[in-house]
């Protein structure tokens, strides 16, 4: 979960070399909980492909101008891959994208999905959401909370008038070797991670973390989708296409080895938090979303966090429901409930 303050904090520019001409820069973010996220530059033949731009901020895009003029060597960004729509990743792509006359590639959907967040529809409806988590049992006081501590996508995100699109299996060459785009699903609608198997290097975005968890949330637009089944396909995919012995480098803490044992734990995350869940059902017989939230993260929430909590509540709940294990019904007082099935 992650906690908004009211500014990034920006130091001196920290880079450094994680494998044979890629770095990594170390950016702030202003979230207590997320404090940082990892953006990567690969040297190519005549400058340098960029993955991700950073949370929007003046302070932000002033540290990256320190770390190029530090670490570039005087040659260009040539080319910028984003790898999803949310705003550590996308922040400052319009800037980048001017600065050194580029245009982004990402996929389409991740492309759709930031226009839309940066009119402040999709995942930025406040109205909508709101509406769809009141009907899913949060309370007024909980609305208000979020509706006080949500940051707009719009307040930290430019996005620029054109991209190119990237899509599964296209190769990418950059520096001699090929880097080849692998699409995940759940976290985001469409992450593109990139793989050099020269290298041994799989640049992950947030589809694979160290330490913590990927958010998995359901959206309001996509009231019964079930983003847990596109991100428990996206892992097995990775599993099956990338070694275990690459080098993951992921948007989010530092470098690791072992990738294979980490889908491990992400997906015994997901099966330990379904059975909780279950273990809920046997007991109640049928619960809200938001009651199913207040089991998951008991601790006091606040906008951003409500967001998050309730989503991924919801991404669990209706994966229950995908599995037949699970039925949604409206109550007298017009809220959904999950209601256990019982079978003879």
């Amino acid at each position: 979960m992650i906690d908004p303050v009211a500014r990034v904090s920006v130091a001196a520019p920290v880079f450094e070399t994680v494998a044979p001409g890629v770095l990594r820069i170390d950016s702030p973010l202003p979230f207590r909980g997320l404090k940082q996220v990892n953006l990567w530059l690969i040297e190519d033949h005549d400058g340098w492909t960029m993955v991700d731009c950073g949370y929007g901020s003046v302070e932000v895009r002033a540290q990256l101008e320190a770390a190029w003029d530090a670490a570039l060597g005087g040659r260009p960004i040539t080319r910028l891959v984003v790898t999803h729509f949310h705003p550590d990743h996308t922040g400052n792509c319009a800037w980048i994208s001017q600065r050194w006359n580029l245009r982004p590639r990402m996929t389409s959907p991740e492309w759709m999905a930031g226009q839309l967040a940066v009119r402040d529809l999709f995942t930025d409806d406040l109205a909508s959401s709101s509406a769809f988590f009141v009907r899913h049992g949060l309370s007024a006081e909980q609305i208000d909370v979020y509706n006080e501590g949500f940051i707009l996508y719009s307040d930290c995100v430019a996005l620029p008038e054109s991209y190119g699109a990237l899509a599964q299996d296209d190769a990418l060459r950059i520096g001699g070797r090929e880097w080849r785009v692998h699409v995940g699903g759940g976290h985001s609608p469409a992450l593109a991670g990139l793989h050099c198997a020269e290298l041994g290097v799989y640049i992950a975005g947030d589809q694979i973390l160290p330490k913590i968890t990927p958010n998995v949330s359901v959206v309001h637009w996509e009231p019964q989708g079930d983003p847990l089944a596109l991100y428990q396909q996206s892992l097995q995919r990775l599993r099956a296409a990338i070694p275990d012995d690459v080098l993951v480098l992921p948007s989010h803490r530092a470098p690791f080895r072992g990738l294979h044992g980490r889908i491990d734990e992400l997906e015994a995350h997901h099966v330990s938090r379904l059975d909780f869940i279950r273990a809920l059902f046997d007991d109640c017989g049928s619960m809200t979303g938001a009651e199913c939230m207040k089991q998951l993260f008991g601790f006091v929430l606040d906008g951003q966090q409500v967001y998050f909590a309730m989503g991924e509540a919801l991404a669990h709940l209706n994966h229950l429901l995908a599995l037949g294990e699970l039925e949604l019904v409206e109550d007298a007082d017009a809220k959904l409930r999950y209601r256990k099935i019982r079978r003879a």
